[in-house]
Formats: C-alpha cells, structure tokens, sequence
C-alpha cells in the first residue's frame, strides 16, 4: 500500500537519508529509532508529504504523496507531534478543536463542525478517558499537557487515516499518560489497520510496539522484521552504537 523507491533526502546539500527502499501494507506498525540528528523526523516529514525528497518516490496506493496537496494529503495521512502545543490550537476549546479535527476533509465552517460533534465516537473517547464532565467546554490551553496530547490522538484518528505518523509521541508526557497514550495507539492500530509510523528514543517502546523495526544510522536504514526475532534491550542498543 505504501511504497519508499529509493528516495533519498539532501538538505543544503547535506545527505541526511541514502538510498532507501521499502513497502509497507496495510496495518504494519514501524517503529523508528536512531540518534537525535540521526533524520528520523525527516523521514517522516517526507512520508507525510511536508517536506520533498530528494530523489525517488513516496507511493500511497501507486498515488505520488508528494503530487498532492495539503488538504489531499490530510484525507490519507494524520500525524501527531511529540510537542502538544502543535496538535491543537490552545486557545480554542475541546469542543471546538474536535469540531476543526471533523472538517479536515470539508470546506465548511466551525460552526458545521460544532453541529455534528455530538454524536461523534471522539466525544463519547474523551469522557470515557477522563473524568471530567466540563473538559469539552474548557479551553486547550487550561489542560496539562497530557491530557492535549492524548485529546490530539484521538483527533488524529476521529477520521480514519490511511497512515498515521507519531513522532515521539509520549516524549513530553507524565508516566500515567504516557501509559494511557501507549493504549491508544495500540488499540487504534490493533483495530483499524492503518499503517502506522512511530519515532522513539525509548528502547523498551521500540521492543514492545509494532511489527517492525526501522533503525536509522549514519544516513541509512536497517529494517528488522519483528516476526524474525525479538530484540533484547542491549541488542537494539548495539545496533544503534
């Protein structure tokens, strides 16, 4: 479903990816490690479609990604950033952020979006999450951080994307939340199928999620599929060193 062709990725003319090839199907889960530098958001920012490679090609259903525009890109792909202030917008309340993450596949206005938010499976997510009768009306900004990045999740998939990419999802969370977000994620992939994408500096995240392993270094990726074998925690870090 999801097709790398040896795209490689230069950035002033500094090779951050070489060659790289690959193809994932429908409700693979890739768990991506490597060193800060190493190019992971980049190759996610590629496979997104918001940055261009600088060879090859990014092939969803044989449809070039990079060919499409924003709001083509956002009825395929949904992504979640490690940093909770860019998944939502802080000043604008629960409701009215869940109502924005409902239109990303319409031209219609926020007021439409409030009028179909009711019945919608995110609400009834969210009180089932949280113990709070009043967290739909309070402003993003009034939340901790936790609760904006799991509330984000939850946006991210209110339309079921074809490809889901996390970057360090749970990097800036609590441990309770963290748990929580852990949940989700595997519940959403578990379920729904999508091809799932997540950067983690944490190794024991890299050995429980997912069904494979990418691991990037010095420019390269080395894929592991997780059905082979399973990776101690010293293993991964060899790798990595």
């Amino acid at each position: 479903m999801l097709k790398l062709e040896n795209i490689t990725i230069s950035i002033n003319n500094n090779t951050i990816l070489k060659p790289f090839s690959t193809h994932l199907e429908k409700g693979d889960f890739v768990v991506i490690i490597g060193h800060n530098g190493s190019g992971k958001s980049t190759l996610l920012n590629s496979i997104s479609g918001k940055i261009k490679t600088t060879n090859g090609k990014i092939l969803l259903k044989s449809i070039p990604i990079q060919s499409l525009n924003k709001r083509e890109r956002s009825k395929l792909i949904s992504s979640l950033d490690q940093n909770p202030e860019k998944n939502c917008v802080p000043s604008l309340t629960v409701k009215e952020n869940i109502a924005l993450a409902l239109l990303k596949e319409k031209k219609a206005s926020l007021k439409n979006g409030l009028s179909i938010i009711k019945n919608s499976k995110v609400v009834k997510q969210i009180n089932e999450l949280f113990n709070d009768e009043n967290i739909l009306d309070k402003k993003m900004s009034e939340l901790s951080g936790g609760q904006r990045q799991l509330i984000a999740f939850l946006m991210a998939t209110a339309i079921l994307p074809k490809i889901l990419i996390l970057d360090e999802p749970t990097a800036a969370l609590d441990p309770k939340s963290s748990i929580k977000m852990a949940k989700l994620i595997d519940e959403s992939t578990q379920k729904h199928k999508h091809i799932t994408l997540m950067v983690t500096h944490d190794i024991q995240k890299a050995k429980q999620f997912g069904n494979k392993l990418w691991i990037v270094k010095n420019g390269r990726i080395k894929q592991i599929s997780k059905k082979e074998k399973t990776f101690s925690h010293e293993e991964i870090q060899h790798m990595l060193n």
